[in-house]
């Protein structure tokens, strides 16, 4: 058989069966998490050597220690691939509609993690969003006038600051400061109709 036409995730799941049934195998899925570590601090040290031969060689072990894991946890590696491609390939063209053609790589990362996280925010986000709301926005309001959609980011940071008070999310900074909360809470009122759950802007 020609090797273009050779279905290699088969081929290596077979050879890995073949092992089991002499008792060649990994007794728990932790051994296997254990050597794809292995083969990653492998390939980084082919990586740092600058040997291409030998960056291939590792590369190719790491894949074939996480078909094996695939093989433990009985997922399709081909499959789960496929899957992979098609939720990249949504998100890249979502992303695409939403970002300027200019687009730094900074910029359109912010994007794809809204995307991503669709809404969906844990404690770690938000006190995150708290950090950058509070200390990197003074809501001079300037963006609204030179942003080319005319949108007011300051509008969106106070959303923001609002939601974290009300969450207790407040950075000590700010509240170390003489009247600052008071002076946020005046400066930042927001109506509760205008209030919202997540914070997918």
């Amino acid at each position: 058989m020609k090797s273009k036409n050779r279905d290699f995730f088969l081929e290596a799941l077979k050879i890995q069966k073949n092992a089991k049934r002499i008792g060649f195998d990994w007794q728990k899925k932790e051994e296997i998490f254990k050597k794809i570590r292995e083969e990653i601090r492998e390939l980084k040290r082919a990586i740092k050597k600058g040997d291409q031969k030998m960056v291939e060689e590792e590369f190719g072990d790491l894949l074939f220690s996480l078909i094996n894991l695939s093989r433990h946890l009985r997922i399709n590696p081909k499959i789960a691939l496929r899957k992979a491609n098609q939720k990249f390939l949504k998100r890249f063209r979502e992303m695409k509609k939403k970002i300027s053609k200019n687009a730094t790589l900074q910029e359109m990362d912010r994007v794809w993690e809204m995307i991503k996280r669709n809404g969906k925010v844990d404690a770690e986000f938000m006190k995150q969003c708290a950090r950058i709301a509070f200390n990197e926005c003074n809501l001079c309001r300037r963006c609204s006038m030179y942003c080319p959609y005319g949108l007011d980011i300051a509008y969106q940071i106070g959303m923001v600051r609002r939601i974290c008070f009300l969450l207790g999310l407040v950075p000590q900074n700010i509240l170390d400061q003489d009247n600052s909360l008071s002076a946020t809470l005046t400066q930042l009122w927001i109506n509760q109709a205008d209030w919202i759950d997540t914070i997918q802007w």
